[in-house]
């Protein structure tokens, strides 16, 4: 795991209830938050929703993350994926 100060790590169930919580108070709709992400299509936005198995890029998570007013991320280190959000967002 990578230590990053001020963000905890979190698996990637955790990251997407997160992401969840914010997308439910999210007022833009797929198409506004596909343009914004800069992806070409709202399937990717709904994909990005899935809570089994990470099926688009850590950018695209990321990215959504931003968008939303999520601060979090994800890195690939070492053949890894890691989850991080905020302290203050938990």
């Amino acid at each position: 795991m990578v230590s990053v100060e001020g963000y905890k790590n979190l698996t990637y169930n955790d990251f997407q209830r997160k992401l969840g919580e914010k997308l439910a108070g999210c007022q833009m709709t797929d198409m506004e938050l596909a343009l914004k992400v800069g992806v070409k299509s709202t399937a990717t936005i709904k994909n990005s929703q899935r809570l089994i198995k990470q099926i688009v890029s850590d950018n695209v998570l990321t990215s959504l993350a931003q968008v939303i007013g999520l601060d979090a991320f994800v890195i690939w280190h070492n053949g890894k994926r890691y989850y991080y959000v905020s302290n203050n967002q938990i």
